[in-house]
């Protein structure tokens, strides 16, 4: 399950459409390879830098985990209600913005289709459907992060529940090229991404100690409930 998974990780360009450069950066922090327990939750946060590319329409990619150790918590995880936001100019031309497709509260990102290890983060331009006004994509952000590079938005935090101990190490990542992945420019080109951020959680067994120790409590309260059952005449 972890080499499937890790297949799908990307720590390089990943191309969509051959020779054409990458303009898109997305980023994943949160796995860090930080040691977890069972019953406890590993948060993930996603992000895009345009660097300064513009006319972005369509944006779906992936997280995939190992289903073997996580669960995905959907109820706790979030997606931006809206990314890479700029007014109307009042020139003449209009300027979409990025709306998630999620409906669900908090536009919680869903499990894809038909998977168990595979959750999409997908956005759309709120200017290709309903307005009638052409797909002018993004150009800027107002109340986001800008930095030299380009602009910087949060795509969402999706929040994960270790539920086993599996092989001990635990593979989050992102992907471009996974089922129902996208991105797009207008008038729909494809554009590629380069990935960043890809990790492990570590489930570590329990030592030697502590299983010694859970054994010697476990014989303490046998005997303390034999001793009183032998007190009061049971066996």
């Amino acid at each position: 399950m972890r080499d499937a998974i890790r297949s799908g990780f990307f720590f390089v360009v990943v191309c969509l459409c051959a020779g054409q450069a990458s303009a898109f950066a997305l980023s994943m922090t949160g796995a860090n390879g930080q040691l977890v327990s069972v019953g406890d939750q590993v948060t993930v946060t996603v992000s895009i830098d345009t660097e300064g590319d513009y006319y972005l329409t369509l944006l779906s990619t992936a997280v995939l985990f190992d289903d073997e150790i996580l669960s995905y918590n959907e109820a706790a995880s979030w997606s931006s209600s809206y990314l890479l936001y700029e007014p109307y100019t009042g020139k003449g031309s209009w300027l979409g913005y990025m709306i998630p497709l999620s409906q669900a509260p908090n536009h919680s990102p869903q499990l894809r289709y038909g998977t168990t290890n595979q959750v999409n983060l997908d956005f759309h331009a709120t200017d290709l459907i309903g307005s009638g006004a052409p797909a002018s994509g993004i150009t800027g952000a107002l109340g986001q992060q800008l930095n030299a590079y380009g602009t910087v938005g949060q795509l969402g935090a999706l929040v994960f529940d270790v539920v086993a101990e599996g092989d001990g190490v635990a593979d989050i990542g992102l992907s471009i090229t996974s089922p129902g992945n996208i991105i797009s420019v207008a008038p729909y080109h494809s554009r590629t991404a380069t990935l960043n951020g890809a990790g492990t959680v570590i489930v570590p067994e329990p030592s030697p100690g502590a299983l010694w120790g859970a054994g010697l409590v476990a014989l303490g309260l046998a005997a303390s409930i034999r001793s009183r059952r032998l007190g009061s005449g049971l066996r």
